[in-house]
């Protein structure tokens, strides 16, 4: 009985693509029929963040959402009628966060399941818990993973503490990690996720302070053009999304600009003010459908502003909080598409759904009713920030395998 021999690599029947991962998902890469065997050499599986390589029940490599490309050589062998597949466990998506304040409610620390209600204006957290009753004062406030840690930073006039899930002394994790950005004109922060934080001095300024999170080292970068920071009172806000900064300095300027980091240039907008002066906060949102918008909340006007299509604020109508000395941002993501921006005046909520056609806004009196707050006393310097996990629609695998495989014949 003869027998056909081929080497066999970068089979382009091995890159998958767009695949729905809306549950755990198989994929096949390689399939023996009863008269093959193979040899597996080299294995590059990239993107698939929670999976493993299985053939026939047996797990070969696994990846995680902090590692997430499988790499493998060797010699692996697969007998007749075998089969090598990825499978696919998508993460279970869940929200944590926390808020710093200088009212009753301290600090507190907030568990949600990152799933909108069925209705996205009732969408409620799980569970919330206070840290601390001391009271701090803060401008802003980002969430990021480190590693396999969930770290929050958050920003007073350019002095940034580093809180974990666990801290509960009101100044951070004191011996790890405190630093200084900027200088005492700094009242916002962002972050790219991955390594960076991004702050702005206020007024107007080509200066972008940035410190590397890992390295824990200080730089700054130069834009284009003069951009402005946002302020310490009245302030709105400054985000990162896409590579882009979003900077806006106060609640009723019409201005925004962005910040392309790639290159460093800047746009700015215009009709992005809010009536009334003062911004409890704002932020981006990415919805279900993928789309992304800023949302903010006023004095007397709520605005939403999607990212790519629309040129200036939409308003909704008797939409205002009233505030009227706010020096913070109490926004943050609690689900796709779904904002929590925490209020001055009264110490209430507002829930901003961009999910719907078009994106709907309510205010309730108590963000307790939510889970979101323990004593509804928040002061008028206050930041909140959350760490969103998303359920991906979709993924895209770009697997590369190599061996040898051996056919019998006749």
């Amino acid at each position: 009985m003869a027998q056909t021999v081929k080497v066999f690599k970068n089979v382009s029947d091995h890159t998958v693509a767009t695949a729905a991962v809306g549950v755990s998902t198989e994929y096949n890469i390689l399939t023996t029929t009863s008269t093959q065997q193979a040899v597996i050499k080299d294995v590059i599986i990239r993107g698939t963040n929670i999976a493993t390589l299985d053939m026939d029940g047996m797990t070969a490599l696994s990846s995680t959402i902090a590692s997430p490309n499988m790499l493998g050589n060797g010699s692996l062998f697969m007998g007749p009628s075998s089969t090598l597949k990825v499978k696919l466990n998508p993460p279970e998506p869940s929200f944590r966060g926390m808020m710093w304040t200088n009212g009753s409610e301290g600090i507190i620390r907030m568990v949600g399941s990152g799933i909108q209600a069925t209705t996205g204006t009732d969408t409620a957290l799980t569970s919330v818990s206070q840290m601390t009753s001391t009271t701090i004062n803060t401008s802003e406030a980002v969430a990021t993973m480190i590693g396999d840690e969930l770290n929050f930073f958050v920003i007073q006039a350019g002095q940034v503490y580093r809180y974990t899930e666990t801290t509960t002394a009101y100044n951070g994790e004191t011996t790890n990690s405190n630093f200084t950005l900027g200088g005492g004109s700094n009242h916002g922060l962002a972050t790219d996720g991955v390594k960076y934080l991004y702050s702005i001095p206020n007024g107007s300024t080509t200066t972008i302070n940035r410190y590397n999170f890992l390295t824990k080292v200080a730089d700054q970068l130069t834009a284009a053009s003069a951009v402005y920071g946002r302020d310490a009172n009245q302030g709105a806000f400054l985000a990162y999304h896409d590579g882009k900064l979003y900077t806006k300095h106060i609640g009723s300027t019409t201005g925004m600009s962005t910040v392309d980091l790639s290159d460093m240039s800047v746009v700015n907008w215009t009709g992005m003010g809010i009536s009334g002066g003062y911004s409890d906060g704002g932020g981006i949102v990415t919805n279900l459908a993928g789309d992304s918008y800023i949302v903010e909340q006023g004095t007397n006007q709520a605005g939403y502003y999607k990212i790519g299509t629309d040129t200036s604020y939409n308003f909704w109508a008797s939409s205002g909080s009233q505030a009227s000395t706010e020096y913070g941002n109490g926004f943050m993501e609690v689900a796709p598409g779904i904002a929590y921006i925490y209020c001055e005046q009264s110490d209430d909520l507002t829930i901003i759904d961009t999910n719907t056609t078009p994106p709907s806004w309510t205010h309730i009196a108590s963000a307790s009713t939510r889970n979101a707050a323990i004593q509804n006393g928040f002061g008028n310097r206050f930041s909140a920030a959350g760490f969103l996990v998303r359920s991906p629609a979709s993924t895209t695998i770009d697997a590369y395998v190599s061996g040898v495989l051996v056919t019998e014949g006749i």
